[in-house]
């Protein structure tokens, strides 16, 4: 999982404006995949915005996840394990690095939360491609 997915999703948590959690919320909705989503489902549980986090429980029951139930190695007559894949182990601490990123980012990101950035410019009209 990058790095930068998780990174993101702590800043927008600790921003925890409208705007971002819509941004979390729209990651959610472009995907069903629990790995690529694991970051923003968590940052918004962390957001504490009810009805942003009924929309992750929403998703969920949409996408369910079945957990992994790990292997075991045996080893000299030692049964070892169980196992997890690192897709499985990163789903089950989403919670615990979400926060993580948050406290390394706080003191940076509080400097800049409060400033909005601006709506993206609407399409151009078709006669404004030539000659300019």
């Amino acid at each position: 999982m990058p790095i930068d997915r998780t990174r993101v999703a702590a800043i927008l948590a600790l921003i925890n404006a409208p705007w971002s959690r819509r941004e979390l919320l729209q990651a959610l909705e472009a995907s069903d995949r629990q790995e690529k989503t694991a970051d923003a489902r968590g940052a918004v549980l962390e957001s504490g915005d009810g009805e942003a986090q009924r929309a992750v429980l929403a998703w969920e029951e949409r996408n369910p996840h079945e957990d992994e139930t790990g292997s075991y190695l045996e080893i000299s007559g030692r049964r070892l394990g169980p196992f997890y894949t690192f897709g499985e182990l990163s789903l089950k601490n989403r919670a615990s690095r979400i926060r993580y990123e948050m406290d390394q980012l706080r003191d940076r990101v509080m400097k800049v939360k409060d400033i909005v950035p601006p709506e993206p410019p609407g399409p151009r009209p078709w006669w404004k491609f030539w000659g300019s």
